[in-house]
């Protein structure tokens, strides 16, 4: 069951001067403070908008969606794809159970769903959401620090799913999700929200540009999402019919309740569920058709802002504004304050101002700016030097110091994990901690800051765990233990991130020939572009093309990704490169 199965033990809250210990109160007390914290954000930002509907600056989509109907075969499918988890809904029916009988029941389910989708129904007892308060931090007595965790139904889930696949269908093929948008998306990932948003800062900073980046921080943005509106700009895409009143009947008359488990006298664990609440209000946690629905719901609002880059992964809103001239740059930021002040308001959005953080970009002091001035209905947003984007730590000079160094911290504990495990697993297991504890921490945004000379560091710390792995001594040299585990160093990791992310999305496609009429030896590789800046010539895309006109000529000539990939890893396996220097001028040597 994961954390939200061990996380509500025996929790008992303090209400002023009061104490509340039976768990059946504790449950209780916690489904109210969930419902009526929500209800309060929601009415006081309702009151300050009128209830007025929002304006629409996106084309109305002149098709409608049709939903065709539910095979046996596609529920067969949808139920395999399940993880098969114990943990159940309201109905207490595990996954791993539907899927031992799926084969059975697949006639009548077939039969319910397609009614549902023929008389625009959304069950009622599929509604109930099964809500476990998992501890966040600060104090364990107060109902605040407590996050729910709501497990719907697993029918629930087939039938989300199965209309998820429809929804998805129809906004691809009409192109209705904006570019600016990175999340829950094909070929879209927080990589490519963090690519977009430090490209964009990249190329400012090199055209030698003021660049000023506002990462806002929404209040409960799931929660508060107001169903006439989404409902409004669902119709206003074209889904229409049938479709659109499903997914009303989808939203409304939800309900849920908390559930605790606590040991009673005897030491047994005994479940306590708290009455039920109606939810009036956003789009069911732990849902499949939630993050989508959000997503639709924000859709338009990059068309709404006429001075600032947006780019958007799911409810994390950052926003772009460049200048030369400070007071341009600051006329520019006040009218893109005003246009989300206005956006955000008429969408019943709610914007937490003490989280939300902006950014002067600028590389050395020679180039010094001064820092704008931000409000957000009033309130002065406040400047950072250092901001977590998306799991990577970004600074205001584009260095990656303080990612390295915190990366470093978690590296030593996965050394510590692997040095305490070395006696007692075997070579293989030892092998895969490495990938699932060490490998899995380096990959994620290396692209970005892999080509750092301080990525030395991380490399120390790996080959002191391919050491310990190998159970040789601290003077060994490590190149033929690269080797020997088939494990890439850090550097040839990168490489291989790198030029994987941009053979596969085809990041740049200008040739030396393209340019040039006149034959060169070098005239099949991809044109570097001039730089200006240090950052800039370091950035996914440049140290993509240098790396790829390194690469031998028979990976360049490869035409199929997977192969091209296979090739590449190969590759790197066999050479194992301990800077980029090296790979791009020197050649292997040895340690």
């Amino acid at each position: 069951m994961g954390n939200a199965g061990r996380a509500n033990h025996d929790i008992w809250l303090q209400n002023n001067s009061k104490k509340i210990i039976h768990p059946q109160k504790v449950a209780n007390t916690l489904n109210s403070y969930f419902i009526d914290k929500v209800e309060e954000l929601v009415e006081e930002t309702r009151n300050r908008n009128n209830n007025r509907l929002p304006q629409l600056l996106v084309d109305r989509n002149p098709n409608s969606m049709y939903l065709f109907p539910i095979s046996e075969d596609e529920i067969v499918l949808v139920v395999n794809k399940l993880k098969g988890k114990a943990s159940a809904g309201v109905d207490e029916v595990p996954e791993f159970l539907l899927k031992a009988c799926i084969q059975c029941i697949k006639k009548p389910l077939t039969f319910i769903f397609n009614e549902s989708l023929n008389q625009g129904i959304f069950p009622d007892l599929l509604k109930i959401a099964k809500v476990r308060p998992v501890y966040k931090k600060g104090n364990r007595q107060e109902a605040s620090n407590y996050r729910p965790i709501a497990l719907l139904s697993v029918f629930s889930k087939i039938l989300e799913k199965i209309m998820y696949s429809r929804l998805v269908s129809f906004t691809t093929k009409y192109k209705i999700l904006t570019e600016n948008q990175h999340g829950f998306q094909k070929n879209k990932s927080t990589t490519s929200a963090c690519l977009s948003f430090i490209g964009k800062v990249q190329e400012a900073l090199d055209r030698r540009l003021g660049v000023v980046g506002i990462f806002f921080d929404l209040s409960k943005a799931y929660d508060v999402i107001d169903h006439d509106i989404l409902l409004e700009k669902l119709e206003h895409y074209g889904i229409r019919g049938n479709a659109i009143i499903w997914l009303k009947s989808y939203l409304s008359l939800r309900s849920q309740y908390v559930e605790i488990t606590s040991n009673d006298n005897k030491y047994r664990k005994k479940r306590y569920n708290s009455s039920f609440k109606n939810v009036k209000f956003g789009i069911p946690q732990g849902s499949i058709l939630g993050p989508l629905l959000f997503l639709l719901y924000i859709n338009d609002l990059p068309y709404h802002i006429f001075d600032g880059e947006v780019v958007l992964f799911a409810d994390d809103t950052n926003i772009l504004v460049t200048d030369k001239n400070i007071n341009i740059l600051q006329d520019k930021i006040g009218e893109v304050m005003i246009q989300l002040e206005s956006w955000f308001s008429k969408n019943n959005l709610i914007i937490n101002t003490e989280k939300t953080k902006a950014m002067l970009f600028q590389l050395n002091k020679s180039y010094y700016m001064s820092e704008p001035v931000i409000t957000f209905k009033n309130m002065k947003i406040s400047y950072t030097s250092q901001f977590k984007f998306l799991g990577v730590n970004i600074s205001n000079n584009l260095k990656w110091s303080s990612h390295i160094q915190s990366l470093c911290l978690k590296l030593n504990k996965v050394c510590y994990i692997i040095k305490s495990l070395k006696d007692v697993v075997s070579f293989s297991t030892l092998r895969n901690v490495y990938f699932a504890k060490f490998q899995s921490l380096i990959s994620y945004g290396l692209i970005f800051w892999g080509g750092e000379c301080e990525s030395s560091k991380i490399l120390k710390i790996q080959k002191r765990i391919l050491r310990l792995i190998k159970g040789v001594n601290s003077r060994t040299t490590c190149r033929p233990i690269f080797k020997d585990l088939k494990i890439l160093t850090v550097t040839s990791l990168y490489i291989f991130e790198v030029l994987c992310y941009f053979q596969k999305f085809n990041l740049y496609t200008t040739r030396n020939s393209d340019l040039y009429e006149y034959n060169t030896r070098r005239k099949e590789d991809f044109h570097v572009r001039s730089c200006s800046t240090s950052t800039s010539k370091k950035s996914v895309i440049n140290m993509g093309i240098k790396a790829y006109n390194r690469l031998p000529l028979k990976i360049r000539k490869l035409n199929g990704f997977k192969d091209f990939k296979y090739k590449l890893k190969l590759f790197l396996l066999d050479n194992p490169f301990y800077t980029m220097k090296e790979f791009l001028f020197e050649g292997l040597q040895d340690e």
